[in-house]
């Protein structure tokens, strides 16, 4: 079994816009913010662009903006129960507004287990 956790953050938007023009600039200072929250680590942090082409205009817009990250761990724990994520999300949203020109609609934390094949019960 492996247990797995990872946060969505959607709608995100840097100084009123759906996209950044640096990307490593806007993870280093989202991740220096979120390094201060006590007993939170995560393997990787990335930010999704999603840009729209309208055929018809011959140009295209970024649409959205999304924070992912994966692997996270909150004082050591992967499978987080409802206290634990209400807590996580609470202090994302505390952190987050450090960020310059940062806003975002929704923050998803979201847990699960993995169990192999030869972990399951089978009866036949």
């Amino acid at each position: 079994m492996v247990e797995y956790c990872d946060i969505y953050i959607f709608g995100v938007k840097q100084e009123g816009l759906n996209w950044t023009s640096d990307p490593d600039a806007f993870l280093e200072d989202i991740s220096t913010n979120l390094s201060d929250i006590e007993g939170l680590n995560y393997i990787s942090a990335s930010v999704n662009m999603a840009q729209v082409y309208n055929f018809y205009l011959k140009t295209s817009t970024y649409d959205s903006m999304m924070l992912y990250f994966k692997g996270v761990r909150y004082h050591g724990i992967s499978l987080l129960n409802e206290m634990q994520i209400l807590e996580l999300e609470q202090k994302l949203r505390v952190y987050l507004s450090y960020v310059y020109g940062l806003t975002y609609q929704n923050i998803e934390v979201r847990c699960s287990k993995k169990y192999e094949y030869n972990e399951l019960e089978v009866t036949a």
